[in-house]
């Protein structure tokens, strides 16, 4: 109980110290418009690069990733070809520009996305209910197991990284026990219905 009631206290200071800044791009200083040029250079292109539309994501899960992408967490020897690229990218940049940038992306304003991936959302509002609703839904449990908002993912990537759970290109050994977890929860889900879950997200937006 005490574990739990620490790491939920420790959460709650992380996510405070990741406050969104919704300051337009003109006002910010010259370190920062750079590291936000630069990293919009593949998240403006989408499926092109693979690197997903990242503007108003929470801000404290887009701060826990690029200090996993930093560290090699995420996108080492062992993750996909997009997620080394996004490794290889960041690793040299300091971290605090990197969670400024992330903040700065976090309180910036989500566009709409149109569905790229058929499926049968009703279908996969009943495998959302049985398999991914008590983390990702429930306010406490979002909380303790760093779940993030996945409805705001445009589709085509929240599928991709279904695959990269199931695949083991994501919640490895260098990830944390947050990302295991997932991994070895959508295993619950067959692969061929990761696109009905993903059409009942979208038809939530």
């Amino acid at each position: 109980m005490k574990k739990l009631l620490l790491t939920t206290a420790l959460l709650f200071l992380f996510i405070s110290c990741s406050s969104p800044d919704d300051r337009p791009f003109d006002q910010l200083e010259t370190t920062l418009q750079e590291t936000v040029t630069n990293c919009r250079a593949c998240h403006d292109q989408g499926q092109v690069t693979g690197a997903p539309n990242i503007f108003g994501l929470q801000s404290w899960h887009l701060r826990e990733q690029v200090i996993k992408f930093k560290a090699g967490a995420r996108g080492g020897d062992l993750g996909t070809v997009q997620a080394q690229a996004m490794h290889q990218s960041v690793k040299n940049i300091p971290e605090d520009d990197l969670i400024a940038a992330a903040r700065w992306f976090a309180g910036q304003e989500r566009p709409a996305f149109k569905a790229t991936i058929q499926g049968d959302a009703k279908l996969g509002e009943r495998l959302y209910q049985e398999n991914c609703a008590s983390c990702h839904n429930k306010a406490f449990l979002k909380i303790v197991t760093h779940s993030p908002e996945i409805d705001k993912l445009e589709d085509w990537y929240f599928v991709q990284q279904c695959n990269n759970f199931d695949q083991g290109f994501r919640g490895g050994d260098l990830d944390n026990d947050h990302g295991k977890s997932m991994k070895e929860k959508i295993k619950r889900v067959k692969k061929e219905n990761f696109k009905d879950l993903a059409a009942y997200l979208q038809s939530l937006k």
